[in-house]
């Protein structure tokens, strides 16, 4: 079942309910346009009752939205958020980004408080660059790595990575398998040029496509191996 978006509004707030799948692709999308045609509105509750699965993108793309949001003076709150959900972001470390609550009533009420604002996490951990073709997927991996402690250096560009790669302190390069293809071997050996001693990691299709709840962890773990 692909992403159905049904809206409702109160007040100054627009609760969007969401039934299916948030994936990769047209339902990310259909989400961002209609939070970006939402114009008249800074306050957002996303009810998750009837969501079906979440992919990393999915959760790029929320993870994106909510700073957006919040830097606007907005906010955006989950409601009837699914148990499988709820580990989702716990195993992700996402738990501390969002507010969740039981009931719309709830996160309603929740807007007559003072506005959360994204946790501050204190990084003290190695420098890591990560280059990907998808914004989504670049917030996933920077919100993931942020939370575990890592500072996370994000670009779509080659050339900016390289630009970053020479003035930074990076100790591990995370490049998308899709933009290797398209470049052939010469960005990873530009990289190599640049700081031969910094391993490259490749995120495979296979990562990308990844439960969300897999795909982190298991990132995560072998990140750990590669810096230790």
């Amino acid at each position: 079942m692909s992403l159905n978006i049904e809206i409702a509004e109160t007040g100054r707030v627009q609760i969007i309910r969401l039934h299916g799948r948030l994936t990769a692709g047209e339902e990310v999308k259909a989400l961002l346009a209609q939070l970006e045609q939402a114009t008249i509105y800074s306050y957002f509750v996303l009810n998750f009752n009837a969501l079906e699965y979440i992919d990393s993108s999915g959760l790029g793309a929320l993870v994106r939205t909510l700073t957006r949001v919040r830097k606007s003076g907005g906010d955006l709150k989950l409601c009837h958020v699914p148990e499988f959900i709820c580990k989702l972001l716990q195993m992700t470390h996402l738990d501390k980004q969002f507010h969740l609550y039981d009931t719309e009533k709830d996160a309603l009420a929740a807007f007559k408080e003072r506005p959360g604002h994204l946790e501050h996490h204190k990084v003290h951990g190695p420098e890591i660059l990560c280059l990907h073709e998808s914004i989504d997927m670049l917030a996933f991996l920077k919100t993931l790595l942020t939370s575990a402690g890592y500072h996370a250096t994000t670009t779509t560009s080659a050339a900016d990575a390289s630009v970053f790669l020479k003035t930074g302190d990076a100790k591990l390069i995370l490049l998308s398998s899709r933009l290797t293809a398209m470049h052939g071997n010469s960005v990873v050996a530009r990289f190599n040029g640049i700081a031969p001693k910094v391993p490259v990691h490749i995120l495979t299709t296979e990562f990308v496509d990844l439960e969300p709840a897999q795909a982190g962890p298991e990132l995560l773990e072998h990140i750990r191996g590669l810096l230790s």
